[in-house]
């Protein structure tokens, strides 16, 4: 990375995917080599260097085919990939804490300046668009909500006023609970989650067996076998990432900034709802009474309301996707902080930094892979409606291709925001270091993500359902208690998306650059030193 000179170049990766130096708008490297005494002990090489030259040379990678000394990130088998000639220009910029005393930080984070700076504007110009729009429509959504008469149960109002804000408490005392007891036992919450799903399934075979089909059972008892001998494969695994979720919980609640964007961020989005409410329902309004005032046109629609239509829905997906990535994007920058300075040296309120560089200098970058996520949407709502009116087999293909599409495209955009939260990137340049890291270590991350997911799912909808069943029972109202399992859930959902984000910026951060929380942050270096060991006797 620039600013950082050694006369050797890497041999050997701890994870199987050493650290390329970009040298965006982010971090750079010490100008010192970390060498560790416990390395050598675990099977790891001394912290190597990159040799830094002006300009930027891709000299192509060399695969070796050898035991890994650590047991392989990319790989169980121990192969891993060496990057050669990574050669990236000399970083100029301004240090995002100027007034820190740790060195490292000034001059790891490092802003260059906007980055996709075309994405932001077209975004921004949506955005005035809609507010605008909903502005100009206020009166036609006034006058159309002021001519119908709606009645509300006054008892149902009087209990919604009693027993909800009650959910809402619980809920947040509730999340607070489960995070504290997730970082003292993060291995037994990943191990009973994902048994649980086993037992689910389980369950749904002899109900299938029992009620529905044996075809169905069939299929469940397959799924649960399956999920059960997954668990078994990976359970060397789990050490791993029990030590990324327990600190992941520790970085989050520690800088409850990241929690507190992430409310902040339904409330924008409550916000923009509303906007674009008033500019989507007079509009729509408008078209249906000019198609039924022309008798030969009927109710169909014209080529041109069907591509207002879609253009709506873009502008709704890409607003949504680029809210919750703010989010993303804010956590990732605050949990790389502490990660590179240590939880000894971190800065004051490294979540308000993170914050203004993602609205700020990375805004461009996150409009940019939220646009990409957002026209597959689009298409996904397009190949669903086509497939549900047609019910044709090629429609039914289309909607499963977009469907995989859709999703493997909101998977990577995890990684490629996360890498432009720690190195300030462009998205094209933060999309070729996540391909750079998937190609190394890719079954590692999903596999991580695999066990770490079925966690925080069962964790919000467990607490959800317990608060709605509750809630409910006591003001004897179904939909009091259907309304307290959504604020839960909504509540749950909020603070643990941090918690994710957390894991997947602590394993990128680790993937990239271990050494440097051996002196940092020596019990997070021992977790995970331990995950890594584990990792020579998994058997995938």
């Amino acid at each position: 990375m620039a600013g950082y000179e050694d006369p050797q170049k890497p041999n050997q990766t701890q994870l199987g995917y050493q650290g390329q130096g970009y040298q965006q708008d982010g971090y750079q490297q010490p100008q010192q080599v970390y060498q560790q005494q416990g390395y050598q002990q675990q099977g790891y090489d001394q912290g190597q260097g990159y040799q830094q030259q002006g300009g930027y040379q891709q000299g192509g990678y060399q695969q070796v085919a050898q035991n890994s000394p650590g047991g392989g990130y990319g790989s169980a088998q121990g192969e891993y990939q060496q990057y050669a000639n990574q050669q990236a220009p000399i970083l100029v910029g301004v240090p995002m804490y100027p007034d820190c005393p740790n060195d490292t930080l000034k001059t790891k984070f490092i802003s260059q300046g906007y980055k996709d700076i075309w994405a932001a504007v077209i975004f921004i110009a949506v955005v005035l668009v809609t507010i605008v729009w909903g502005f100009v429509n206020v009166g036609k959504f006034k006058s159309d909500f002021e001519s119908h008469e709606y009645s509300i149960d006054g008892n149902l109002t009087y209990k919604l006023g009693k027993y909800l804000p009650g959910a809402a408490f619980t809920s947040l005392a509730l999340v607070c609970v489960m995070l504290a007891l997730m970082r003292l036992f993060p291995r037994v919450f990943i191990v009973l989650a994902n048994l649980i799903v086993v037992i689910v399934n389980v369950a749904a075979a002899i109900y299938g067996f029992a009620k529905v089909d044996a075809g169905v059972g069939i299929m469940f008892v397959i799924l649960g076998l399956l999920h059960a001998l997954w668990l078994y494969l990976v359970r060397r695994r789990i050490p791993l990432a029990g030590a990324l979720l327990a600190n992941s919980v520790g970085v989050v609640t520690k800088h409850y900034g990241t929690i507190i964007t992430s409310f902040l961020s339904l409330v924008v989005l409550a916000v923009y709802g509303c906007f674009f409410c008033m500019m989507v329902v007079p509009t729509f309004q408008d078209i249906d009474n000019k198609n039924y005032g022309n008798s030969s046109q009927g109710t169909n629609i014209t080529f041109g309301q069907f591509l207002l239509m879609c253009l709506f829905l873009l502008m709704f997906f890409w607003s949504t996707q680029v809210i919750m990535n703010v989010v993303h994007v804010t956590t990732s920058g605050t949990v790389a902080t502490w990660y590179f300075a240590g939880p000894n040296a971190t800065p004051p309120n490294p979540s308000i930094a993170s914050l203004k560089r993602a609205l700020t200098t990375s805004f461009g970058s996150i409009c940019f892979g939220s646009l990409l996520v957002a026209i597959l949407k689009l298409l996904h709502a397009l190949a669903h409606s086509a497939a549900r009116h047609r019910r044709s087999f090629l429609s039914c293909i289309a909607l499963c291709f977009v469907s995989c599409l859709e999703r493997l495209m909101e998977y990577f955009n995890v990684y490629a925001f996360t890498h432009v939260a720690i190195y300030g990137s462009s998205f094209v340049e933060a999309a070729k270091q996540t391909w750079e890291m998937i190609k190394n270590c890719g079954i590692t991350a999903i596999i991580n993500d695999n066990l770490v997911f079925p966690v925080l799912n069962l964790v919000m909808f467990i607490d959800s359902l317990a608060i709605g069943v509750g809630f409910g029972y006591a003001a004897d109202s179904w939909m009091i208690g259907i309304i307290s399992f959504c604020i839960s859930a909504v509540i749950h959902l909020l603070v643990l998306r941090t918690v994710f984000s957390g894991v997947v910026t602590l394993f990128v951060c680790y993937a990239e650059n271990p050494q440097i929380i051996a002196s940092s942050n020596p019990q997070f270096n021992q977790e995970m030193l331990e995950g890594v060991e584990a990792l020579k006797q998994s058997a995938c």
